[in-house]
């Protein structure tokens, strides 16, 4: 399989599935233990039934040991700014998609809107050169 045909597989081959779901007054130290313990990287943050964004452990992490800010509300941290996009949509058109929107997040749903994952671009990025190296390991 080459490039052009990897990019031609479902974005949501790359992403993550919803485990967690966040509320904006939640601090960040009690966000941090929830993804800790749910073994996630990245979880949404609802107002009620509303998305309004993604959160990183990576960003709960900097912002709270760097910059001694533990008791903020997630709200402060939240990155709103994502691109929504369904679950068969190519690889290659949602990439595209988050690039022209300037976009780091993909929310990924299903064919009824349903949530059901998230991607990060640079994490898309990443995954798609671990599964070439694995295809070229193995003589693909």
């Amino acid at each position: 399989m080459n490039w052009n045909e990897l990019l031609e597989n479902p974005i949501s081959m790359l992403s993550e599935p919803l485990k967690l779901r966040l509320t904006p007054e939640i601090k960040l130290w009690s966000a941090w233990r929830s993804m800790k313990s749910k073994n996630v990287s990245i979880a949404p943050v609802y107002e009620g039934d509303t998305l309004i964004g993604f959160i990183t452990e990576q960003c709960v992490e900097v912002v709270t040991s760097l910059a001694g800010m533990a008791n903020l509300d997630v709200y402060e941290v939240v990155q709103k700014e994502y691109l929504k996009v369904n679950h068969n949509d190519s690889i290659k058109s949602a990439l595209i998609a988050a690039g022209q929107h300037k976009v780091s997040y993909i929310h990924v749903v299903g064919s009824n809107g349903e949530p059901m994952g998230v991607i990060n671009v640079p994490t898309a990025f990443y995954k798609l050169d671990q599964i070439n190296r694995q295809r070229m390991a193995d003589g693909i």
